[in-house]
């Protein structure tokens, strides 16, 4: 289920900003594109709007960019300029180049992180991702939900970093 800030955007968060803990998600999680629109081969699945205040469709495509094999690290973190919550993903050196391409051929484009089969939070790809990303967008409550939903942890609030 979903979260908050429909239209928040994926960022770059430059690693010189960020704590790495090592705390890679537990769970299956895939980044996928999608369209509020129905699409060739994409499947529709529902996901929480908080903004809409209800469930409304999203139409995903198969394919995975990402995984939860891509993800070094899942960290708290704050939006530099807004002060938001952020949660920030740093990617193995080994998958940085491919996430770098594959990000750049879908800026602009609605993308969704899904996790055991449910997609957990959706929004815009503001610029391509490298060695990490941060979505923000969401209120403290959701943040830390998501980062224990990903992680299979409880907060310590240890790792936060506003860059």
């Amino acid at each position: 289920m979903l979260r908050a800030g429909a239209l928040a955007m994926f960022a770059l968060w430059t690693s010189a900003c960020t704590k790495v803990t090592d705390t890679p998600p537990t769970i299956d999680m895939a980044f996928r594109i999608g369209s509020p629109q129905p699409c060739l081969a994409c499947e529709e699945v529902g996901y929480r709007d908080t903004r809409r205040r209800g469930t409304v469709p999203l139409y995903l495509q198969r394919r995975r960019l990402l995984t939860s094999a891509d993800v070094r690290d899942v960290g708290l973190g704050r939006d530099s300029v807004t002060g938001q919550p952020t949660l920030r993903f740093i990617f193995k050196p080994e998958a940085r180049e491919r996430i770098q391409r594959v990000t750049a051929d879908h800026v602009g484009e609605l993308a969704a992180w899904v996790a055991n089969g449910k997609v957990i939070y959706a929004a815009n790809i503001a610029s391509p991702f490298s060695d990490a990303m941060q979505v923000s967008g969401m209120d403290e409550g959701e943040q830390i939900r998501l980062y224990e939903m990903l992680t299979r942890t409880k907060n310590t609030k240890q790792g936060s970093s506003d860059g």
